[in-house]
């Protein structure tokens, strides 16, 4: 079995493939890493992982289905033996959450579209 350590890694890597629904939809696919959505990874001596992540917006729809797609990709890896994905009920992120490297991507989308009419990013 992975290391605790190495197996929270293997966990980063695969959240860094799930992606936020909203920012698909405006155009700019940012994982959840990327997005700024996961708030705490841990993986016990036993392989339990827990995964809490943060929404956008209270009234995130998409929440049930990214957190659903967090367990099944979780529970994939090697030396996970249970999941557990919790969403915050702390309403804390913000736009300075994003990743550098994804709000430049972010902001060039928005400078491409300047325009465009204006369909909501989050929430």
């Amino acid at each position: 079995m992975s290391a605790p350590s190495e197996t929270v890694e293997q966990v980063r890597r695969v959240l860094h493939d799930v992606m936020d629904p909203c920012s698909q939809s405006a155009g700019t696919p940012l994982s959840l890493v990327e997005m700024g959505l996961v708030e705490y990874i841990a993986v016990d001596e036993c392989g339990a992982a827990t995964v809490t992540l943060r929404v956008t917006a209270p009234q995130c729809l998409f929440a049930p289905i990214f957190a659903t797609e967090v367990e099944d990709r979780v529970a994939q890896l090697p030396g996970v033996s249970s999941v557990r994905v919790r969403i915050s009920d702390e309403l804390t992120w913000t736009e300075a959450d994003i990743e550098p490297a994804a709000l430049v991507r972010l902001k060039q989308r928005r400078t491409e579209t300047a325009g465009e009419p204006v369909r909501p990013l989050y929430g």
